[in-house]
């Protein structure tokens, strides 16, 4: 319900001026300049401030962002931002330790599930994944003067587990707030609309007519990212090829390429199936 509510708002008090249209397409350029900016955020917690930046203008020039993701009136202009906002406090929390990161983590996660149901935390969940398999990565590329792993003093599982406890409270509460309202007041039959047909039939391919299940179209994805990517697809897939080199030929790759490539790898398959 959250992008039609914010939208609804927009209409009701600028619909007068700029008309019902306007009003709700004016949303989508928010959530798309809010995106950025949590790109740029997520960004920084990898590169320096300039390297952030020039990463939030690249995802700003790419086709797809700009006419579809900040012109359309759709719920994935806010499920993008949510899905990079909570993964930009994940990044705070797992790369750069800043554990209480993990209270808005929760918020934007239960955001992500308010715009477009469970695939919103899925996405979100293949980042935080990816984050670990970047912190993973880190940890190998520390200097050889460094003291090695096993006389370097463990952290406390408490600095990964209470956080994380948190962060899953904070989502719970929010998102089963209003689940449970919505059962109550919507009914069964809505809530076996909502719940086992859109939700778990796309999920599980037996609801073909709500996703992108077509016949003879097992790629929707790939062609969709390659799309939505130009101008910078070629450069995309130059990066790719090097990440592919630097794991032949080195054996190791730097985090950020981790956690960009492994969480695009999931996404994809994980819609793709």
């Amino acid at each position: 319900p959250l992008y039609y509510a914010v939208a609804g708002a927009f209409a009701g008090v600028l619909g007068p001026v700029a008309g019902d249209t306007g009003a709700i397409r004016l949303t989508s350029a928010l959530w798309a300049l809010a995106t950025l900016v949590a790109t740029f955020l997520l960004a920084r917690c990898f590169l320096r401030d300039g390297r952030a930046f020039l990463a939030a203008l690249i995802l700003g020039t790419m086709e797809g962002f700009v006419v579809e993701n900040g012109h359309w009136i759709r719920v994935d202009s806010a499920l993008v931002f949510f899905v990079t906002a909570a993964t930009w406090c994940f990044a705070e929390t797992l790369i750069r330790e800043k554990r209480w990161f993990a209270l808005p983590a929760g918020a934007f996660t239960a955001g992500a599930f308010l715009t477009k149901g469970f695939v919103g935390p899925g996405i979100i969940a293949f980042g935080w994944l990816a984050l670990l398999a970047a912190r993973a990565a880190a940890l190998r590329r520390q200097p050889a003067s460094d003291p090695p792993d096993e006389v370097r003093p463990a952290r406390p599982a408490s600095d990964f587990i209470l956080p994380h406890t948190l962060c899953a409270a904070v989502f719970f509460l929010i998102a089963g707030s209003w689940m449970y309202s919505f059962r109550a007041n919507g009914g069964p039959e809505l809530w076996r609309d909502w719940f086992w047909a859109n939700q778990l039939g796309r999920a599980f391919g037996t609801e073909p007519q709500l996703g992108h299940l077509k016949a003879g179209q097992p790629f929707y994805y790939l062609q969709t990212i390659a799309k939505y990517s130009l101008p910078w697809l070629p450069l995309i897939g130059l990066w790719l090829a090097r990440v592919v080199r630097d794991l032949r030929v080195r054996k190791r790759v730097e985090p950020l390429s981790v956690f960009l490539a492994v969480w695009t790898a999931a996404i994809v398959a994980g819609l793709t199936l």
